[in-house]
């Protein structure tokens, strides 16, 4: 019985807004502004980037005949 009531009333909590919105604004719960399409563009962005730095000081490195330091994997491992 105590479950049901906290299922009920968890489900009542969840389907309005916990505040009023400020005034002059409107709530849209059914197509809210979101940043996921500029956020997987930038990250995108930054990882083909990144691989492209990365390849690049390989090629450089191989084609220079120099040997590979530790200093050249710590920066491609995060810590």
């Amino acid at each position: 019985m105590e479950n049901l009531l906290l299922e009920s009333h968890k489900k009542l909590v969840m389907d309005e807004p916990a505040l009023a919105p400020p005034l002059g604004v409107t709530s849209n719960f059914v197509d809210p502004y979101t940043l996921k399409p500029v956020l997987i563009t930038t990250t995108a962005v930054y990882i083909i980037l990144t691989t492209f730095g990365i390849g690049a000081r390989l090629a450089v490195r191989i084609r220079t005949n120099e040997s590979m330091l530790l200093e050249d994997c710590q920066y491609s491992i995060p810590s």
